[in-house]
C-alpha cells in the first residue's frame, strides 16, 4: 500500500449491506416496467404487435412510439459543464432504428415477471437498411463541433520536413463499455406536476433538467436522489433513455415504476468509449527538442447524437514545442450511443501522442524520461501562464525511483518472465481539472456537509464531505476527480467539526482562483 490508510465514511454501510442503491428503493403500489430492444442495427419500424402483450396477466401499459406523448429534446448549448447537454435524444419519438439494442417498447406491469412475460409477446417487424458500421464507409459523415476545433500553433509542415528525426504513425483504439456490476435502474413517482425520481446518475442535477425538459415541467418540480451510485465509471454521467421512459411510465399509469435494466441491455444501452483512429506525427532534432507535433483523431459517433470527446484536448499543452497541430473528427456510425468513460477522449488521446513520443525515444537513444523532462512544459504554451498546479517533474522523480526505472532493460521486447514479454514503461496525460474554494479560506471545518443532490458519501482524506438531497444549490457531477478536487478545497485547514449550508443569493460565492493554466 501506497500512503496513508484512511477510513471510507459509507465502507461500514456497504460492507454491512444497509447501503441504498435507486435498484433497492421499493415505494406503495410500485409497479415494474421492462424494455424490448430492436434486433436489427438499421431501419425503420414495420409494425408492432402488442394485443398478446396488452392481454396479459398483470399488464398496466405498453407503450411504443406509436403512443408515446411527445418528449422534449434539450438541445446542447455546446458549452462544456453545462447542466443538461449534450444529452441523448427521447425515445419512442419516431419509428427509425438507429442501432442495435434500441428500446422499441415498454411494458408496464404489476410484477417484473409478468412484464418480462408481456415483453416476450410483442412483434416487431422491420424494414431493414444497410448500416454504417466502418470509418472507410464512403456513406458516412463527419461531425465537426466546436468543443474540439482544429488547433493550430507554428508552421507544423515546414518544421516536420526540416526536423532531424521523425515519428509517422497509427493508432487505433477499441470500444470499451463502462457496464458496472451494479445493474442501473430508475424508481419514478409523480405527485401531480411533482416528480420524484430514485436513479443510478453520477449527475442529478443533469437528470432533473433534462426530465424538466423532456416533461415541459419547472426543473424545481422534480426532485433526483441517490445517496450511493455505485459502480459508473462514467456511465452515468448522461441521461439516458430508459430514465425518460422510467417517468414516462410512472405518468402513464399513475403509479410509482421500478425500471431495471438487463445486463445485455448495459452493453447496448448505456454508452460506451468510442473507438478510435489517431496519426501522430512528431518532429525533432537529435538533442531531443520538439520541433512538431501532428495529431489527427477519428472516432465514431452514433447516428443522432452529441458527444463532447476531447481526444487532441491535451496534446498542444503537453509539452514545449513551437509547432503544434490538431485535428479532430467524429465519424456517425450505426452503433449504440457512445459515452463517457474514465478520461473520456484523454486516454485514447495520450495513449496515441505517448506512444509516438516513446517511439521517438527510442529513435533518438534518449531516455523516455529524460526526453520527456527535456520537452517539459512549465508554463501553458498558448497564455504563458503558469500552471495552478504542476508536480509533474517530481512524479517521475519518485517514479523512476519506486519503480527501478534505472535497472530495467531499454531496449524493446527485451524484458522476459520465461516465455512471457514484460513490459516497463511510463505516460503522462494532461487533465484539465481545476479546483475552487466555496468559503472562507482558512475558516473551516473537518466535515463537510455540502446541500446538494449529491451521489453520496465520500471519503477524501483528510476531509469528508457527504451530500445530502436538497434544492439549494446544484450538484457537482461526480466525475474525473472534479467533486473530489471541488468540494474538500472549501476547507484546506481544518480546525472544528461543523456542517455548513450555502444558500442561493446569500452573497457567499466561490473562490476566485489566482490567474493561472488549469491544473495538470
Amino acid at each position: 500500500m501506497v500512503g496513508t490508510a484512511r477510513d471510507r465514511v459509507d465502507g461500514r454501510l456497504k460492507v454491512m449491506g444497509a447501503a441504498t442503491y435507486p435498484i433497492d428503493v421499493t415505494l406503495p403500489g410500485l409497479a415494474h416496467a421492462v424494455l424490448v430492444g430492436s434486433t436489427v442495427t438499421s431501419g425503420r419500424i414495420r409494425r408492432i404487435g402488442v394485443d398478446a402483450a396488452e392481454r396479459s396477466p398483470g399488464v398496466l401499459a405498453v407503450i411504443t412510439y406509436l403512443n408515446a406523448p411527445a418528449l422534449a429534446h434539450a438541445s446542447a448549448t455546446l458549452r462544456m459543464g453545462d447542466p443538461i447537454g449534450p444529452q441523448p435524444l427521447p425515445p419512442f419519438q419516431s419509428d427509425a432504428v438507429l442501432h442495435y439494442g434500441q428500446h422499441v417498447a415498454m411494458v408496464v406491469a404489476e410484477k417484473r415477471e409478468q412484464a418480462n412475460a408481456a415483453a416476450a409477446l410483442i412483434e416487431v417487424t422491420y424494414d431493414r437498411d444497410t448500416p454504417l458500421l466502418s470509418f472507410d464507409d464512403p456513406r458516412t459523415s463527419p461531425v465537426f463541433h466546436p468543443w474540439t476545433p482544429d488547433y493550430d500553433r507554428g508552421n507544423v509542415r515546414e518544421a516536420l520536413a526540416a526536423a532531424d528525426v521523425q515519428v509517422n504513425e497509427t493508432y487505433t483504439t477499441a470500444e470499451n463499455t463502462n457496464n458496472p456490476i451494479g445493474l442501473f435502474a430508475t424508481v419514478a413517482a409523480w405527485d401531480g406536476e411533482t416528480l420524484t425520481v430514485h436513479d443510478t446518475t453520477q449527475h442529478p442535477h443533469g437528470v432533473r433538467d433534462r426530465l424538466a425538459v423532456a416533461f415541459g415541467i419547472d426543473p424545481a418540480g422534480v426532485r433526483v436522489l441517490v445517496p450511493f451510485v455505485g459502480g459508473a465509471f462514467g456511465a452515468g454521467l448522461r441521461v439516458w433513455p430508459h430514465v425518460l421512459l422510467a417517468a414516462l411510465a410512472a405518468q402513464v399509469t399513475k403509479r410509482p415504476v421500478k425500471l431495471v435494466l438487463t445486463r445485455a441491455q448495459m452493453f447496448t444501452t448505456l454508452g460506451h468509449r468510442p473507438n478510435t483512429i489517431q496519426q501522430v506525427s512528431i518532429g525533432a532534432s537529435r538533442d531531443g527538442q520538439l520541433a512538431a507535433i501532428e495529431h489527427v483523431s477519428r472516432s465514431s459517433i452514433g447516428m443522432a447524437d452529441e458527444l463532447i470527446n476531447l481526444i487532441t484536448y491535451g496534446t498542444p499543452h503537453a509539452y514545449v514545442c513551437p509547432n503544434v497541430s490538431t485535428r479532430a473528427t467524429q465519424v456517425r456510425q450505426s452503433i449504440p450511443i457512445p459515452g463517457w468513460m474514465r478520461a473520456p477522449g484523454e486516454a485514447e488521446g495520450s495513449f496515441a501522442l505517448e506512444s509516438a513520443i516513446d517511439e521517438l525515444s527510442c529513435a533518438l537513444g534518449i531516455d523516455p524520461i529524460a526526453l520527456r523532462v527535456k520537452n517539459h512544459a512549465h508554463v501553458h504554451s498558448e497564455t504563458g501562464l503558469p500552471w495552478s498546479s504542476n508536480a509533474l517533474l517530481e512524479c517521475y522523480r519518485q517514479g523512476a525511483e519506486r519503480f527501478g526505472w534505472a535497472a530495467r532493460n531499454p531496449e524493446p521486447r527485451s524484458m522476459r518472465n520465461g516465455g512471457q514479454l514484460v513490459g516497463c514503461g511510463m505516460a503522462l496525460s494532461p487533465r484539465p481539472n481545476c479546483t475552487r474554494s466555496i468559503g472562507t479560506p482558512r475558516q473551516s471545518a473537518a466535515s463537510i456537509v455540502m446541500t446538494v443532490y449529491g451521489p453520496g458519501p465520500i471519503s477524501v482524506a483528510p476531509l469528508r464531505t457527504k451530500a445530502v438531497p436538497s434544492r439549494r444549490i446544484d450538484a457537482m457531477a461526480l466525475h474525473g476527480g472534479w467533486y473530489a478536487s471541488s468540494a474538500p478545497r472549501a476547507m484546506p485547514y481544518p480546525t472544528s467539526c461543523r456542517p455548513f449550508r450555502i444558500d442561493r443569493g446569500s452573497g457567499l460565492r466561490a473562490g476566485q482562483p489566482k490567474r493561472s493554466a488549469p491544473c495538470r
